[in-house]
């Protein structure tokens, strides 16, 4: 079952790359370099071009707002 397309989504990392999974796709920062913390619940709004932005409200702090591309997110097997 997906979400609802307003529900917050998590920020994850696997293998070292920094990710936000919405609509089938996965989002990942330009260059790798984010402000916004792993665990982080964020808003995502895909625009037309293939990325999103995402945003991450603080607490009495003022919001991050990122643009993201769509990427592939390596994986490899669990070793045995």
């Amino acid at each position: 079952m997906m979400k609802d397309s307003n529900a917050p989504r998590r920020v994850y990392t696997r293998n070292d790359v920094v990710h936000v999974c919405y609509g089938g796709k996965t989002f990942a920062p330009v260059g790798g370099e984010t402000e916004i913390k792993v665990g982080a619940h964020v808003k995502v709004e895909v625009g037309d071009n293939g990325s999103a932005t995402v945003s991450w409200k603080r607490p009495k702090q003022k919001a991050i707002t990122e643009t993201w591309k769509a990427r592939k997110v390596p994986v490899h097997p669990r070793a045995s």
